[in-house]
C-alpha cells in the first residue's frame, strides 16, 4: 500500500483552490486505501470511546471529534504524513515545503445538527494565509449527510472575527456572506475523494438529516517557516497542544509539526 505515491494536479485545479478558497479532487485514495487507512482510523477512534476520551450519542456537539490519531497508531500516523497528501498541499499554496499542524476525525452523528460558519486560523496560531485544511471522506458522503459547504472566494477577506464555531459564528457569518453575494457550494463526496480548503475560508456543513455516520478525516498543513501568531486565547490554547508550546514570533519544528513534503526531496 503505497500511500506516498504522487497525485497528479492540473494547473486548472491549483488555480481554483487560489480563486475560490477551495479545490475538490476526486479520487486522491483508491477505495484499497480508503479501506486500509479506514479501519485503522476507525479502530483508534472506539479506542478513545473505550477510554471516555469521547462520547458518542450525547446530541450536544455539531459532530464527535477527537484529535493527533497518528499518536495511537502506527497506520494512521503514515496516513496522516503521507508525502501524497504534503505534494499536494505544496502545489495548491505554491510553497517549497509544508509542515503538518494537526489532524482529527470529524463523525457526523445521524441527526446531527448544522455546523455552523466559521473560518479555522481563527483558531490555528499561525501567521500566514498559506495554510490549509485537507477534509477527506471515508464513507460516500450524501447531500443528506451533511457535506462540508463553502462560500466561494471569501478566503480573500482574511481574518472576519474572531469568532469560534458558536450559533454567534453561524449569524455574523451567515450576513457576511448574505451581503458579499458568497456562493455557496455543498459537494456530495464518494469514499477517497478530497477537498483542501484554505484556513480563512468561510465554510461549516448542513446537518446529516440520513440514518447513516458521515465519517470525514482532516489533515491541517501549513508553509514551512512560518511565525507562530498569539493574539487570542484559541490561539495560545492550540499553540500548547498542537505546537508544543510555541511561543509568539517562533516558527514551530517541533517533532508535532514534521515537515511532510518539500521540494528539496
Amino acid at each position: 500500500m503505497n500511500i506516498n505515491s504522487s497525485y497528479k494536479l492540473s494547473n486548472d485545479q491549483i488555480q481554483n483552490y487560489r480563486d475560490n478558497g477551495f479545490v475538490y479532487l476526486p479520487g486522491v485514495c483508491s477505495i484499497a486505501e480508503v479501506n486500509y487507512y479506514g479501519d485503522s482510523i476507525r479502530n483508534a477512534v472506539n479506542d478513545r470511546i473505550r477510554i471516555k476520551e469521547l462520547k458518542p450519542g450525547s446530541g450536544d456537539d455539531y459532530f464527535l471529534q477527537t484529535l493527533n490519531l497518528r499518536f495511537d497508531c502506527p497506520k494512521v500516523m503514515d496516513f496522516v504524513l503521507s508525502k501524497r497528501f504534503g505534494k499536494i498541499a505544496s502545489e495548491l499554496m505554491g510553497v517549497d515545503a509544508v509542515r503538518i499542524f494537526h489532524e482529527q476525525i470529524l463523525f457526523k452523528e445521524p441527526k446531527t445538527p448544522y455546523t455552523p460558519w466559521h473560518q479555522d486560523l481563527v483558531y490555528w496560531p499561525l501567521d500566514t494565509k498559506n495554510a490549509l485544511g485537507m477534509w477527506m471522506a471515508l464513507c460516500d458522503v450524501t447531500v443528506d449527510m451533511g457535506p462540508i459547504k463553502f462560500a466561494k472566494g471569501s478566503h480573500k477577506n482574511g481574518l472576519l472575527q474572531n469568532l469560534v464555531i458558536s450559533e454567534e459564528s453561524e449569524k455574523y457569518l451567515s450576513g457576511v456572506v448574505e451581503k458579499d453575494g458568497y456562493e455557496i457550494v455543498s459537494i456530495p463526496m464518494q469514499a477517497g475523494d478530497i477537498t483542501f480548503h484554505n484556513g480563512w475560508l468561510i465554510h461549516g456543513a448542513n446537518e446529516n438529516r440520513s440514518k447513516k455516520l458521515r465519517e470525514a478525516m482532516i489533515v491541517t498543513f501549513f508553509e514551512d517557516g512560518t511565525k507562530v501568531i498569539i493574539d487570542n486565547e484559541y490561539r495560545e490554547n492550540d499553540a500548547k497542544i498542537y505546537l508544543d508550546g510555541c511561543h509568539n514570533g517562533d516558527k514551530p519544528k517541533s517533532k508535532l509539526n514534521p515537515i511532510t513534503w518539500s521540494k528539496s526531496w
